[in-house]
């Protein structure tokens, strides 16, 4: 005769989603979500290289994403694992983070690209402006960023209505801006 039943069956707990937008603490209290990248530059551990700011300039000797938390060697394989993805499985990140978005958790909410890094390729942009394009409307994004030519060329003229952003000085571009009349920060 056979006694076991489903309740004698150890339970196993579902695996926890991994999600590719993140909050700190501060970013939490404002109901902000971040997809960071490391800070400027580093290696691989397959030994490859990345420059996750190819635009920065005296900025990157002063970054305050090459100290502290951003240091940590969780923290620092998280944002290097956002930049694997974003240089070598561009589409399927693409898709994931599309999906993703259509969470309700990120209802009425922002997401802020790049706490670190920066949008290191056109390409990647270019990816970025279709995921917000086909986010739900009540999602926003906003960024700074240094790279100057590049949202010249493929943000300024038809930005998406739910992206936000701010050039920031210190990079290798800042003589392409009119400080009179672009949106920019110094930090």
């Amino acid at each position: 005769m056979n006694t076991s039943s489903t309740t004698d069956t150890p339970h196993t707990k579902p695996k926890a989603r991994r999600w590719l937008l993140t909050q700190n603490r501060q970013l939490r209290a404002e109901g902000i979500f971040n997809w960071p990248l490391p800070a400027w530059a580093g290696r691989f551990s397959d030994g490859s290289t990345y420059n996750a700011c190819p635009e920065a300039g005296a900025c990157a000797k002063l970054c305050y994403a090459r100290v502290g938390t951003y240091r940590w060697p969780v923290v620092l394989a998280a944002h290097e694992r956002n930049m694997w993805m974003t240089m070598h499985a561009l589409d399927e990140w693409e898709a994931q983070m599309a999906e993703e978005l259509r969470h309700r958790r990120y209802r009425g909410k922002w997401i802020r690209l790049h706490d670190s890094g920066d949008f290191h390729s056109d390409e990647y942009l270019q990816a970025w402006l279709r995921i917000m394009r086909n986010a739900p409307a009540d999602t926003w994004f906003y960024c700074y960023t240094k790279s100057v030519s590049r949202f010249r060329r493929l943000v300024e003229p038809n930005p998406p209505g739910n992206f936000l952003w701010c050039y920031s000085l210190g990079g290798k571009e800042d003589f392409l801006l009119d400080l009179e009349s672009d949106r920019h920060a110094d930090v």
